[in-house]
This record gives structure tokens, C-alpha cells and sequence, in this order.
């Protein structure tokens, strides 16, 4: 109705914004302790915007959450990011300019008995997929 009027709309991914997730292994721990184990993960999100204008992107990653009261999720650091304590979602808002580079980090501790079997899932390293 209005010509002053805008609306952004997204039509899928950009490929000039890159994305990478990668588990920081330097610093992600496994120890033993008593009848208790923890792992420790930490992750690097690296944010690239190759466009000519600066761009806002939420980020959404997840700490994991346990209905077992024998394991134990401790957050580590969440960095800029917000964490929502019912679902375990984190959301980071980045702004970023043309050419920028932009780190992110997180990490958690599971601690769970000796005897209990516990799997973490690992994702492999996607940067800027097309579908």
C-alpha cells in the first residue's frame, strides 16, 4: 500500500555467508575419576561474511540436556551467547561487516558413571551448503 514500505525476505541460504562448526579437540577432555566420568567439549563456530554489505544472522546451537539424573550437563561457556535453560538452546546475534570474520565458542562437561554408556553425536563440518 505504501511505497516507503519494506519487507526482508529470505530465499534459502547464502553462499557468501560461510558457517564452520568444529570441535576444538585441543581442548575437549575426556577423564576418569573415581566411579565417574566427564567429557569435555568445546566447539568453534567461525562466521565469514563474504558479501559487500554488512549482515545480522542469528545463530542457534544447542547444549545437550539429560533426563537421566545420573548425567550431569554442565555449561561451560556460551561466550555472547543466551541460553534458554528448558530446551538447552543457545542464540548468539552477530552483526556482521563486509569482509568479517567473526569466532564463536562453546562448550559443556557430561558427567555420568563409569558404568554408563553414553553416546554423543558428532556432525560433520558443513560451510555454506546449497540444497
Amino acid at each position: 500500500r505504501t511505497m516507503s514500505d519494506t519487507m526482508s525476505l529470505s530465499f534459502g541460504r547464502d553462499p557468501r555467508i560461510q558457517v564452520i562448526r568444529k570441535l576444538k579437540s585441543e581442548m575437549s577432555v575426556k577423564k576418569v575419576s573415581g566411579s565417574t566420568k566427564r567429557d569435555t567439549y568445546y566447539y568453534d563456530i567461525q562466521l565469514r561474511n563474504n558479501r559487500s554489505t554488512p549482515v545480522t544472522i542469528d545463530v542457534f546451537d544447542q547444549v545437550p540436556l539429560s533426563r537421566n539424573s545420573e548425567i550431569t550437563i554442565t555449561t561451560e561457556t556460551i561466550g555472547t551467547g543466551v541460553k534458554d535453560d528448558l530446551t538447552g538452546e543457545v542464540k548468539y546475534k552477530v552483526t556482521l561487516q563486509p569482509g568479517e570474520l567473526v569466532n564463536l565458542e562453546i562448550g559443556y562437561t557430561v558427567k555420568y558413571p563409569k558404568n554408563a554408556s553414553v553416546s554423543v553425536k558428532t556432525f560433520r563440518t558443513i560451510s555454506a551448503p546449497s540444497f
